[in-house]
């Protein structure tokens, strides 16, 4: 970018001007070098004003000298081959450029938590508490809208840390003894996420907040971990979480909702509890990308999300499977607070069902002014081969 020996003051300006995108130049840059090459002090209106004039006369002098169509054509054509190949640069430098800045925000957060973490010890196991291995049969139990660090009196319900933590413990009990009364040996585990209250949605949920969101998170990650540590001393668990919902996202910068799609905390709370569990091995933590879990439960395809980015529940798992060109059998989604299924089709030998799983708060005062709400609880299904979901135990924590 700067002049040479056989460049003229105008042929160094109209080629700076002329290839001022592919240098990554502004016109105030270009004045500066111009300045430097001519030893003046002009400003860039100046310069800028010099070079339409100059290219208007180069560009007059070209067609002048140009006398063949297909030379001129040529021309043009190669200079729209070369632009191209600048913009094709400039597209994947953004786009790797980004995803390097989400990648380095996310590791350097996980950074600062991940050297405070104290490995959990396995806990003692029994071999005789288990269960016989039955390979037809697998457990899934789901439990999501926890909203750890929210507290309020409904006209039916009421909630805080402890109380929170009394229901997490109740679902522990109810599911052991779904587990004892089926016979699992191991059981998938989905949390449907809004794991935290977050900061609120809305200024006037802030006076409904009993601690700051990072003291959430930390309390929250504790806890589960600690809870999956005790249910792992009777049955062997794979432990999904959700990698995104609306209550755990930071929006830095007054952003919009799902703006900044990669800050969230259920990523660290995910990544909190596969660490912390390295040590147990009846624990299995895979790690999520995005904002949607998938698993195979003998052969249906099993997919959960929050929910909250869905335009309507009846076409959702259509939407979902055009978008990602798979098919989808069973999509569980949190979210809306309440227990459901609606089935949106048939499979070979299984209803095709988008499964809502209840919320563990239950219904508030928001839910209150709407008329609406439902008890809080869980679900845990029993997948059958050949015949897909088969049971439902709706369980009732409050």
């Amino acid at each position: 970018m700067k002049k040479t020996d056989s460049e003229s003051l105008d042929d160094y300006l109209l080629r700076l001007g002329n290839n001022k995108e592919m240098y990554a130049l502004n016109w105030v840059q270009i004045a500066e070098k111009m300045n430097e090459a001519s030893n003046e002090d002009f400003g860039e209106s100046k310069w800028r004003k010099d070079y339409s004039l100059i290219k208007k006369g180069f560009d007059l002098a070209n067609k002048r000298n140009i006398q063949n169509d297909e030379i001129l054509n040529e021309y043009e054509m190669k200079k729209i081959e070369a632009e191209t190949a600048v913009k094709k640069v400039q597209s994947v430098k953004i786009e790797y450029n980004k995803l390097l800045r989400e990648n380095a925000r996310f590791d350097l957060k996980w950074d600062m938590v991940k050297d405070s973490i104290e490995k959990l010890p396995a806990p003692d196991f029994q071999l005789d508490n288990f269960y016989s291995k039955d390979n037809d049969r697998v457990g899934v139990m789901s439990f999501a809208d926890i909203h750890f660090g929210k507290y309020f009196k409904s006209i039916n319900n009421e909630y805080s840390e402890e109380i929170a933590t009394n229901r997490m413990q109740q679902l522990l009990y109810e599911t052991l003894e779904i587990v004892n009364q089926q016979g699992f040996e191991h059981i998938h585990i989905i949390n449907g996420a809004d794991s935290i209250e977050g900061m609120s949605l809305r200024v006037s949920q802030l006076q409904s907040i009993s601690m700051g969101f990072i003291d959430q998170t930390i309390k929250f990650s504790k806890f589960i971990a600690s809870w999956l540590n005790e249910l792992s001393k009777h049955v062997r668990i794979t432990y999904h979480h959700v990698p995104a919902s609306n209550h755990s996202q930071i929006r830095p910068f007054n952003s919009s909702r799902s703006e900044f799609v990669s800050e969230d905390l259920e990523k660290i709370i995910m990544n909190y509890v596969h660490d912390v569990l390295e040590y147990n091995p009846n624990v299995d933590v895979p790690l999520y990308e995005g904002d949607i879990i998938k698993l195979d439960i003998l052969g249906y395809k099993v997919w959960a999300l929050h929910g909250h980015q869905l335009k309507g529940k009846k076409n959702a798992i259509r939407d979902l499977s055009v978008l990602h060109r798979e098919f989808i059998d069973y999509l569980y989604i949190a979210h809306f607070h309440h227990a459901g299924s609606l089935t949106v089709g048939i499979g070979a030998n299984n209803d095709i069902e988008v499964i809502q799983i209840p919320s563990v708060m239950g219904s508030d005062e928001y839910s209150d002014s709407l008329m609406t709400g439902a008890k809080a609880g869980a679900l845990f299904s029993v997948f059958e081969r050949g015949k897909g979901r088969a049971i439902e135990y709706k369980i009732k924590l409050n």
